[in-house]
């Protein structure tokens, strides 16, 4: 079992504190930075191009490939 190093976390400054066996620091002061909504928004964006290619060109061959008879009852309403 690995050896756990205790107490080699310092203060450094008012709210600087370093890890001395890494090279952790953490700014107590700075907020934590929020996850930026570019995911969201790519989501978004995605799903819309998707929803406006399908209204726009629709579903092209809705018969299984085997299915003549659907097949031909397509190439007849064309």
């Amino acid at each position: 079992m690995s050896q756990v190093r205790q107490k080699t976390l310092i203060k450094r400054q008012d709210s600087l504190y370093q890890c001395l066996a890494c090279d952790f620091k953490k700014d107590l002061e700075k907020p934590e930075s929020e996850p930026s909504g570019i995911a969201l928004v790519f989501s978004i964006a995605l799903l819309i191009m998707l929803i406006v290619t399908v209204a726009h060109y629709g579903i092209t061959n809705s018969c299984a490939p085997n299915d003549l008879q659907c097949i031909e009852r397509e190439r007849l309403n064309r």
